[in-house]
């Protein structure tokens, strides 16, 4: 869907919760994106999720350099 939605797309960041499932999924989905488009991992602190992690913490983690 991304691709026929958002032709012009050439990054994604992966962003998961902080928990074992989120980071157990993080690195297949990154991987799976990559084979469209540049793909980065954010990874979330402990207990930490997407939708409820504060600023300043979500902007350090979506500059960090982590390429996959």
């Amino acid at each position: 869907m991304l691709r026929e939605q958002c032709t012009v797309l050439s990054a994604i960041t992966v962003l998961l919760d902080g928990d074992g499932a989120g980071r157990h999924a993080t690195e297949p989905v990154a991987g799976k994106l990559a084979q469209h488009w540049w793909a980065k991992i954010a990874s979330l602190p402990d207990g930490e999720e997407p939708d409820t992690v504060d600023e300043h913490t979500l902007l350090e983690l979506l500059t960090k350099d982590r390429e996959l």
